[in-house]
């Protein structure tokens, strides 16, 4: 599922850490985060968005 931003209307939990990605690509002006625990790629990194979820405990929190 992939809901509209408009339609969540809970909090979102804070993830642990961020991936910035395609750095090779950032135009001059824009200004890259440098923060600890955070991950940098030039380009695409190897993990997935799935690998990342399964790494870090963020998973299938489905409710019943």
């Amino acid at each position: 599922m992939h809901p509209e931003a408009g339609e969540i209307d809970t909090d979102l939990p804070k993830p642990p850490e961020h991936t910035h990605i395609m750095l090779d690509f950032a135009a001059s002006w824009v200004e890259i985060p440098e923060v600890g625990g955070d991950r940098y790629h030039q380009r695409y990194p190897d993990e997935s968005i799935a690998q990342w979820h399964e790494r870090l405990g963020l998973g299938d929190e489905t409710e019943e």
